[in-house]
């Protein structure tokens, strides 16, 4: 059980996986709660054409004798966040989908932020409130793809950069070269050999 009256669940819909996370209430107005991370209570991960457990979330919630009140959808795939939204299960909290970056409380300093993915300017808002003000911070978020993000001392999106990802890097060399073969997860992750030089 946790200690929470109310909590809210937040979605991060990605190319590869579906995250959902059980956060204490966030209330906007209040400072003190702009200075830091609210707390989790607990995550479930899906597979990107897995179904979603609704009844496993729900019993969760339920088991830390809280009231689900509020739910945010966003991420760096629009046709499963949409999907999602419309399969929403009607008896639940309707979610609130997060569609567009002018809708988060950030500025971009960047030649054009409408192509800046929600899941990047994302990052940037929680580094914001984990890094000190007098530091710039570098955010790397490794997932299907790879992103480099910066921020400055005013909080403001600086642009970065967006590499493949370790998976999607091992197709490539093997879909494009005769002989490199096919390196799994697993391989890739295992512990490596030590670098020369």
């Amino acid at each position: 059980m946790f200690d929470a009256d109310v909590v809210q669940l937040i979605i991060d819909v990605g190319n590869t996986r579906m995250k959902f996370a059980i956060l204490e209430q966030f209330w906007a107005d209040d400072p003190a709660a702009l200075e830091k991370l609210p707390r989790c209570f607990g995550s479930f991960v899906y597979e990107a054409n897995e179904p979603v457990q609704w009844e496993t979330i729900e019993q969760f919630i339920q088991e830390g004798r809280s009231m689900w009140v509020r739910s945010l959808i966003c991420g760096s795939h629009p046709q499963r966040m949409d999907q999602l939204a419309q399969d929403w299960p009607s008896h639940l909290p309707p979610p609130r989908v997060i569609q567009n970056v002018s809708e988060l409380p950030i500025r971009l300093d960047v030649n054009s932020p409408e192509k800046v993915g929600l899941d990047r300017i994302m990052n940037v808002m929680a580094a914001n409130r984990l890094r000190d003000s007098a530091h710039w911070a570098i955010i790397v978020d490794t997932g299907t793809a790879t992103t480099i993000d910066v921020v400055c001392t005013k909080g403001t999106f600086q642009g970065g950069a967006i590499l493949p990802g370790y998976e999607l890097a091992a197709h490539s060399l093997h879909d494009y070269t005769q002989l490199l073969p096919l390196i799994s997860m697993e391989e890739i992750l295992k512990k490596h050999p030590p670098v020369i030089g």
